[in-house]
């Protein structure tokens, strides 16, 4: 039977080095600036380039719509894992989709900046069962060496398109945020630099990436709103 602590750990290890690894792909994490993404040709279809092929269907019957609202704000959920019939572990994201212009999907996300740190047995098992309002958020946070179950602060993570962030999945799903003609690029960037600055400590239950997506929706005036899975650490707020 899968250890329920070694799958929110686990997962938050793999979260956070495949977060790593698209940064040095073409991400950027941390102080980085906003980038544009390719633009599609216009089809739905995984043969029409290489970028289509991680265009979720789910947003859109097509690439770009030049009669819609300029851009459309997605929340996306992965799942990670979980322990069948009891709980799924799920990881949020943000997408800022230019729907209406280039087609760039420009992605926002967080990580433990110490992905190696060991969560333990009982910090996970409590934490999935406790309600996010009573979860404390540690600000300020540096990571120790000599604890084992650090798994640094919350950092952010942004791609200049979704089809090299690395959360396409075929079982993903996402849900409409808002459609508008507004570019809210510079204030995500700008909020996420506000909470990697805040140096929060990342705790597999929350705060953890489900907090950031959810909170950066809300600091730039989006709705709190999240795809259906269970996603520990949506509820609080930073």
């Amino acid at each position: 039977m899968t250890n329920p602590s070694s799958s929110i750990s686990d997962s938050a290890r793999r979260a956070a080095h495949s977060a790593r690894s698209r940064l040095s792909q073409g991400g950027s994490g941390g102080s980085a600036s906003a980038g544009s993404g390719s633009r599609g040709s216009g089809s739905n279809s995984n043969s029409s380039g290489s970028n289509d092929a991680a265009m979720p269907a789910e947003l859109s019957g097509g690439r770009t719509c030049h009669s819609c609202p300029d851009w459309r704000y997605v929340m996306g959920i992965r799942r990670l894992g979980g322990v069948p019939y009891l709980y799924s572990w799920h990881h949020l994201f943000l997408i800022a989709w230019n729907r209406g212009g280039t087609g760039a999907m420009p992605t926002y996300s967080a990580f433990p900046s110490h992905p190696d740190g060991d969560a333990g047995v009982l910090g996970p098992l409590k934490g999935a069962s406790t309600s996010d309002s009573s979860k404390p958020v540690e600000a300020g946070h540096e990571t120790d060496p000599a604890d084992s179950g650090d798994m640094g602060y919350l950092q952010s993570a942004h791609a200049a398109d979704f089809a090299r962030s690395g959360e396409y999945a075929p079982d993903n799903r996402y849900v409409i945020l808002r459609d508008m003609n507004r570019d809210l690029g510079t204030e995500l960037m700008a909020q996420s630099h506000a909470m990697d600055a805040m140096r929060i400590r990342y705790v597999p239950t929350g705060p953890n990436s489900n907090s950031f997506a959810m909170s950066l929706a809300e600091r730039v005036g989006l709705p709190r709103r999240k795809p259906e899975g269970d996603a520990p650490g949506s509820g609080i707020k930073i």
